[in-house]
């Protein structure tokens, strides 16, 4: 072997090695930003922080240093169309608010179909007018799709997409490991918050209840008018004497409806007993209350119910 070909392959062999030290260091990168991950997104039991976390982290997972910025996206899935409810972009854009009917799509369809991580070219031809809008404003070129599932259903789709390269099957692989990381800290945010809605919550009408009136009167600011409406149900004892107590939910319910429509956006109605309800009226005047209480009586006389009129008591006081 001469001097040149010697030296050509010495060449060789210290190129590849170094292409494995940068893959062994990427991998090394990519495990890393998993781990943080783990506690990252088990921290947090609000759902949409869940999804940006999980939509920041998907980015930085997909982006070695020195690669054109990558993009992670979260798309939440309704019945046929989805919607980018958070994303992350090193350039800054941002498309928060778009939707689209998935079959708009070019890939993400097939994403669904499969049930799990797929990636591949991002190719506008095969997309629908708003899919290709993003496709050409934002300079994307492939993507990988990872559905995220609550519950057994796909709650949304987290996307990476890149300006440059194809994303590899190896970081397919990783990026589904951070799916299902975000599947499972979505579904413990999605519960905490329901049973936090639950607690305080009317089991029987859906309005707030005692709790979550006592919660309410506590965030009232100092020196700010507002008044109290307490609305009696006249004669829910003889409607369920006479009719049983079924007819006596269902005239409790009809009258926190017609309540409920009566009050402002701002405004607290909770049912605190059994026929006692009260309506909450920040930065109330003077003249207010006794307008809503107007308002609230001539809505439930106006009622259809099989057990007759329907009527209520209201009294009121305001004050600071």
């Amino acid at each position: 072997m001469t001097d040149q070909n010697s030296a050509t392959e010495i060449a060789r062999l210290r190129e590849e090695l170094a292409a494995c030290h940068e893959l062994l260091a990427e991998q090394r990168r990519q495990m890393t930003i998993l781990e943080f991950a783990t506690q990252a997104l088990t921290y947090s039991l609000d759902p949409a922080r869940v999804v940006q976390t999980a939509t920041g982290l998907a980015a930085t997972l997909a982006s070695p240093p020195g690669s054109s910025a990558r993009r992670g996206v979260y798309y939440e899935i309704s019945a046929d169309t989805m919607r980018i409810i958070a994303d992350s972009d090193d350039t800054g854009a941002s498309a928060v608010g778009t939707w689209m009917p998935i079959s708009e799509h070019p890939l993400i369809p097939r994403a669904l179909a499969a049930g799990e991580a797929v990636a591949g070219a991002l190719d506008p031809k095969h997309a629908g007018p708003r899919s290709r809008e993003i496709i050409a404003r934002l300079g994307l070129k492939f993507a990988a799709y990872v559905p995220v599932r609550v519950n057994e259903a796909v709650h949304g789709v987290l996307v990476v997409s890149s300006r440059d390269k194809p994303i590899t099957g190896e970081l397919v692989e990783r990026l589904g490991g951070l799916g299902a990381l975000t599947s499972l800290a979505l579904t413990n945010a999605l519960r905490h918050r329901e049973a936090e809605a639950n607690a305080v919550t009317d089991s029987l009408t859906g309005l707030t209840n005692r709790r979550g009136f006592a919660h309410a009167v506590d965030q009232l600011t100092s020196r700010h008018p507002f008044a109290l409406l307490a609305i009696d149900v006249d004669n829910l004892k003889s409607i369920n004497d006479g009719y049983g107590h079924a007819a006596g939910d269902a005239l409790l319910v009809a009258i926190g409806r017609v309540l409920a429509s009566v009050a402002r956006k701002g405004e607290t109605l909770a049912r605190i007993g059994g026929d006692e309800f009260v309506l909450l009226i920040p930065e109330a005047s003077e003249e207010t209350p006794a307008a809503v209480a107007r308002r609230a009586e001539g809505a439930v006389a106006g009622l259809n119910l099989p057990t007759g009129p329907a009527s209520v008591s209201v009294g009121w006081a305001s004050g600071a």
